[in-house]
């Protein structure tokens, strides 16, 4: 049976509605973040216009050789696909384990209280639900069991208009360069979008928060929860979305929205429910809904798309070690006079006092050396140097047959002290 009771034990009053788990719920309709388009019965239209460059000098006598520019016209669709919901159960189990609303006479389904209707109901409503958020983002059409319609991400990655910048695995390095890149990567028409929003998974958005938790002079700390936002973007962190993506996309419930999903019967179709016997003279009742669902995007060309998955996020790069670690940190809107910060040759818009140079050069000695780390290192330790002549300046060499990273220390040499020079 469709209703499994695993403690039939009756001990004292129960409470007057069941207790049950939590789901998550469709995220992406109670959030806004997609159009819902109810009634589709076979197929809906998502019409698309483009036009050209038109503007051109004045002519006084303007010919049909004079016409510039065009309308293109295309169509997107909305197909809804077939869908059911279907269990059978025995109310007969609730002279068990539901005492207090025992009717008296036969035991069928009509004599049962409202509440107990009403919160099977309610459950079975939540649950096709959740897995709606999940198909409407992550669906994909074909003949298994689960495979009913294309998800909004899985029409996204198969869009060759969408824009796929370079992408690896999200990690606390590769955060912050990742999102600085699909910003920059955003068309410019759209950039000031307010319609426009960031979709990550909750566990990237995770490691998003401990990187603003970290840095020192920026984000909130330990006891309270960064904002969801990116240089102005509202974040959106779903539970159904794959580590590893982010895409950037006009989200509303308008009908300006990049986002579509399409249903048939009502705006609320997880409650067009019938309840019946299964047999005129059986006690097995059921509970089917049918339905209909479909995705789609409008255009693609206005959507960025990271896609990580099983890219491995390649060896800290400077880069990647300004954005991740504390002891580099961009306080532009401060006076750097006030920490004994200076700009960092090589790195633009970035700046450290004297132990940070001394870190960084460490850091870049002791790492696999690139020809840009190389170049790096030269220059923190030739800052490191002018700044402080007394310190252990760190320089670094690479050696051609040996990956190997040798240390100069030329501290008696600056200071003429026999006694510091290093053992041979």
């Amino acid at each position: 049976m469709a209703l499994i009771v695993n403690n039939t034990a009756y001990s004292g009053e129960v409470l007057e509605r069941l207790l049950v788990r939590a789901t998550t719920g469709n995220e992406l309709v109670d959030g806004g973040h997609v159009r819902v388009q109810p009634g589709i019965k076979k197929k809906f239209t998502l019409p698309r216009l483009r036009t050209g460059e038109m503007l051109q000098r004045r002519v006084e006598m303007p010919g049909r050789t004079d016409s510039k520019g065009n309308f293109e016209y295309d169509e997107k669709y909305l197909e809804p696909q077939d869908l059911m919901a279907y269990t059978e159960f025995n109310p007969r189990v609730f002279e068990n384990i539901w005492k207090p609303f025992q009717p008296d006479g036969e035991l069928v389904f009509r004599e049962l209280p409202s509440d107990v209707q009403d919160q099977l109901l309610a459950e079975m409503a939540k649950v096709i639900q959740f897995e709606l958020g999940d198909l409407y983002l992550n669906g994909v059409k074909g003949a298994g069991a689960k495979d009913f319609f294309d998800g909004i991400l899985t029409r996204i990655v198969a869009d060759s208009a969408v824009i796929k910048p370079a992408a690896t695995e999200l990690t606390m390095e590769t955060m912050l360069p990742a999102l600085r890149t699909i910003k920059t990567s955003i068309p410019k028409a759209l950039r000031n979008s307010r319609k426009l929003k960031i979709f990550m998974s909750i566990e990237d958005f995770d490691i998003y928060d401990a990187i603003l938790t970290d840095k020192p002079f920026k984000g909130v700390d330990y006891a309270n929860m960064n904002s969801g936002r990116y240089k102005g973007y509202p974040i959106v962190a779903l539970a159904d979305m794959p580590k590893d993506v982010i895409f950037v996309a006009e989200g509303t419930s308008g009908i300006d929205s990049n986002l579509w999903v399409g249903v048939d019967y009502a705006e609320d179709s997880a409650n067009v429910i019938k309840i019946d016997r299964v047999a005129p003279n059986g006690e097995l009742f059921f509970f089917k809904m049918l339905m209909k669902a479909d995705t789609n995007t409008v255009y693609g060309e206005d959507i960025v798309l990271w896609d990580g998955r099983g890219i491995p996020a390649p060896a800290i790069e400077p880069a990647g070690f300004m954005a991740a670690n504390a002891m580099l940190t961009d306080v532009l809107e401060s006076d750097n006079s006030l920490y004994g910060l200076q700009p960092i040759e090589g790195f633009e818009g970035l700046y450290a006092n004297e132990s940070m140079m001394n870190m960084l050069a460490e850091f870049l000695k002791g790492s696999k050396e690139t020809p840009v780390a190389t170049q790096q290192t030269e220059k923190v330790a030739t800052q490191t140097k002018k700044a402080t002549p007394v310190k252990t300046v760190a320089k670094a060499k690479v050696v051609p047959a040996v990956e190997k990273t040798e240390t100069i220390e030329d501290q008696s040499a600056l200071t003429g002290d026999e006694n510091n020079a290093p053992e041979q």
